[in-house]
């Protein structure tokens, strides 16, 4: 029941920096913390989603493993194609939007945003509550553990990352560390391992694992799957977050023998 111009004026302010603050409001920082949570501020979110925007073709499915509340998505999903009405973009979008959290409730506020700003991108409000409850809504973007379940790759896929940042015990078949390691590094990894060669992957992680010793080996084993294309250091991850991060954008390779990393960072 809310008027075309009263959406217009609201849907910029969900799908910028509000529904995060909501989320810190709701959620204690030691929660957060423990729970590795810092969703992608607006800013960095779309910093993120101009490096990849050519990177978008026709046939491009953007794929989140750790979508959260959408943000990385909704940066790069306003480069997909847009139809003539909020309808024909959803049909555009369904099978072109991927996302998996382990939460319900981060899974629905992403849908219903990237919604939102399908009808913004329209201008086209009409039987936008239609969609609200619909499984048709995005069926893509669901409950999933991205550790525990496989993604069956497109070759013009790309990746979007923001992982979680906490100290896990690195699983058994982590080849590149024992003890504890830090979990957006064997998400990282993971990741590279089942994705097909020439994929994009462009992923937002803690600077620790661009520099410090104990991650020479994740180093190596990057760079020797993948061709480096960019490191941005980006510094603190926001304000409310004294984690400083970088962003890595890689491209999956066979062998690669150039170490990106070795005289730059060892």
């Amino acid at each position: 029941n809310i008027s075309s111009n009263i959406l217009k004026q609201k849907i910029p302010i969900i799908l910028d920096g509000e529904a995060s603050n909501k989320f810190r409001e709701l959620i204690s920082l030691d929660i957060r913390r423990q729970g590795g949570l810092f969703f992608t501020n607006h800013d960095l979110a779309n910093h993120l989603g101009k490096k990849i925007r050519n990177k978008i073709n026709g046939d491009t499915r953007l794929i989140d493993p750790t979508c959260g509340i959408g943000n990385l998505l909704i940066s790069c999903a306003k480069y997909l194609p847009i139809g003539k009405s909020l309808c024909d973009t959803l049909l555009l979008w369904n099978n072109r939007l991927i996302g998996y959290d382990i939460d319900i409730y981060l899974i629905k506020v992403a849908k219903y945003r990237l919604l939102l700003l399908a009808a913004y991108l329209t201008n086209d409000y009409s039987g936008l509550s239609d969609y609200i409850n619909s499984d048709k809504l995005f069926p893509l973007i669901e409950i999933k553990d991205h550790l525990r379940n496989k993604i069956s790759y497109l070759p013009d896929d790309v990746l979007l990352l923001n992982p979680p940042y906490f100290n896990i015990k690195a699983p058994e078949n982590c080849t590149w560390s024992k003890g504890k390691i830090q979990s957006a590094g064997y998400f990282i990894t993971h990741t590279l391992d089942q994705m097909k060669v020439k994929q994009h992957l462009i992923a937002i992680l803690p600077d620790v694992l661009r520099s410090g010793t104990r991650y020479t080996k994740w180093r190596n084993y990057i760079s020797s799957n993948s061709e480096i294309i960019d490191i941005e250091t980006i510094g603190r991850f926001d304000k409310y977050t004294d984690i400083d991060v970088f962003i890595l954008h890689l491209i999956k390779t066979k062998h690669n023998k150039k170490n990106y990393w070795l005289n730059q960072f060892d």
